[in-house]
């Protein structure tokens, strides 16, 4: 990248400062796992056979095609999850037919597993991380269509809170690719299947399904198994243990996919409960002066050595602690997490505070509040959408960051700035958000809240926006989408105070768009949402900063552009 060397260097002074803390507790978690028994299996290879056979016979697939497919990422976080990543790898193929614990991935490694009965593993387990039993019973990480084709079988209806290996039936999905190959969507949420028949067609990114925990299960995952035309089982990770001529990803991820999942404040540590019941995360967004502070942060595929500095920042930009801390006891953790106490003082600074974590050059960050509880409750900070932001469901979930001492919420929505004709005006809400249904199309709406308390009510809040169908998607018969992603050069440049940003996605993906100094700190996050196929554009305003060279960057799953812009006042 052009300005990687750049980003690496502001990133290290970012933590200079910063001293090594030690975790007042986490540490790793059970991975979740899978068996599919001799009899199960040849029982699925038998009936998909015979789904196969008559749908050829009757015209409704066609002949196995000389096409390579490549898949796309099969998991997809839902609009309701607002955590940064959501899932892990617990086990890949396992390349070593010997057993039992004779084991060989794709990379030589050994993040795979056999059994004493001589099943070798034969698929890929991608878990939900953090807490996945509460995401599944959320319903929060859908699992989509890797690669376009027809569906040879749904199975849905059986058992879905699975902790032990077991003879139960799973629920799953089977799609059958224009090359003869089939991938195989095992373990879903009960009665989360699609709704579509055998022999229908499926897009790549379509909805099938919400990873659970069904059949011979230890935890919820995803169990994704891809056959060759020949019924062969079928890895398609590249690795110098799987020697394929090429990746059958259209973007193959790192084997150690490191991330910083999910960083989360809280009123005490996590607690994981006996499988199957759901974990306690003792999630707290909103504190009272002189309350306890638990800063927690949960990680896949952490590292031996990797370096992670933490800082949390009041609402007047001073720094109440800042610390780092890296792995130290083992080489490499698939799902790992850590938190520390700090309490808060009993004449804290009230407001919107900030805890932010730098890790493997990524900044991430959180926002909670505190407040008084012997004062009216302080302006609502809006969360999420973006201000801007393109609903892309015909519903839109409104967010903001709670306050300890707000007895209620009022939230107004309107199709005007001046709110004279809301369409909708709520109060008595008790909750931090409100799903707001049946959207008009082609519409912008302004929407703003604010608190009360027994002290009085607050400021409303600054008013945001978000709209339906203005942006280019993939809806719109007449627009050709485009062939790659990328970033264009904002405009106007130089620019006072306010600037557009245009981007291009060939395929739906969830994307990052942010700014930063020349420090390297983020001073403005644009996007943080999945987004359609299609051209899009935001708008960045910089009323509040100062002139100079700001870079902005567009991050999606498997690409990333940086261009710099000039505010000149």
């Amino acid at each position: 990248m052009k300005y990687s060397l750049l980003f690496l260097f502001l990133m290290t002074l970012h933590s200079a400062s910063a001293q090594f803390v030690k975790p007042d507790g986490g540490g790793s978690i059970d991975l979740p796992s899978d068996h599919l028994s001799t009899e199960q299996r040849s029982k699925i290879m038998q009936n998909l056979e015979i789904k196969l056979d008559s749908l050829e016979r009757i015209g409704a697939i066609s002949k196995a095609k000389a096409i390579d497919v490549r898949f796309s990422w099969p998991l997809r976080a839902e609009s309701h999850l607002f955590d940064f990543g959501y899932h892990g790898i617990s086990n890949f193929v396992d390349h070593n037919s010997k057993f039992p614990s004779v084991l060989t991935d794709y990379n030589c490694g050994r993040r795979t597993y056999d059994t004493n009965s001589g099943y070798n593993h034969a698929g890929i387990d991608f878990f939900t991380w953090p807490f996945g039993w509460n995401k599944m019973d959320n319903s929060e990480v859908a699992v989509l269509a890797a690669a376009p084709g027809v569906i040879l079988d749904v199975a849905d209806g059986n058992f879905d809170r699975s902790c032990s290996f077991n003879n139960n039936s799973w629920n799953a999905v089977y799609v059958r690719h224009s090359d003869g190959s089939v991938a195989w969507y095992g373990h879903l949420k009960n009665g989360s299947a699609t709704t579509k028949s055998i022999g229908e067609e499926v897009e790549e990114g379509e909805y099938l399904g919400i990873v659970g925990s069904s059949g011979n299960s230890t935890g919820p995952h995803l169990h994704f198994e891809v056959h060759d035309a020949s019924g062969n089982v079928v890895d398609p990770f590249k690795g110098t243990c799987n020697q394929i001529e090429s990746s059958l990803w259209q973007s193959q991820r790192d084997y150690y996919d490191s991330e910083l999942n999910a960083l989360h404040t809280q009123s005490a540590g996590p607690v994981f409960n006996q499988c199957p019941s759901p974990e306690t995360p003792n999630y707290k967004d909103g504190f009272l002066m002189g309350d306890n502070l638990v800063a927690a942060a949960y990680y896949r595929d952490q590292l031996q050595g990797q370096n992670t500095t933490y800082k949390i920042t009041t609402p007047s930009g001073s720094t109440f602690r800042n610390w780092n801390h890296s792995l130290s006891e083992i080489p490499h953790y698939s799902a790992s997490y850590w938190y520390w106490n700090y309490p808060l003082p009993t004449q804290a600074e009230i407001g919107l505070w900030t805890f932010e974590a730098v890790f493997q050059n990524e900044i991430y960050r959180h926002n909670f509040s505190v407040s008084d509880p012997d004062t009216r409750p302080i302006s609502v900070y809006l969360e999420s959408p973006q201000n801007g932001a393109e609903a892309l469901e015909t519903s839109q979930l409104l967010r903001w960051v709670p306050l300890a001492d707000a007895d209620e919420y009022e939230i107004v929505i309107s199709k005007e700035d001046n709110f004279n004709q809301p369409v909708v005006e709520e109060t008595l809400l008790n909750s931090r958000d409100f799903d707001f249904q049946n959207l008009d199309e082609n519409t912008v709406y302004f929407w703003k809240v604010r608190a009360r308390n027994e002290h009085g009510t607050g400021s409303w809040s600054e008013t945001r926006t978000f709209n339906t169908g203005l942006s280019t998607s993939i809806n719109d018969e007449n627009t050709e989408l485009p062939a790659e992603p990328g970033l264009s050069q904002n405009y106007p440049n130089p620019f006072n105070p306010s600037t557009q940003i245009s981007y291009k996605l060939p395929r739906s993906t969830y994307v990052q768009l942010k700014v930063y100094n020349l420090l390297g700190e983020e001073v403005a996050s644009l996007e943080n949402s999945q987004k359609r196929a299609g051209t899009h554009s935001v708008t960045f305003d910089a009323s509040g900063l100062s002139s100079g060279i700001y870079y902005y960057r567009l991050q999606t799953s498997d690409f990333l552009e940086v261009k710099s812009m000039t505010l000149i006042k």
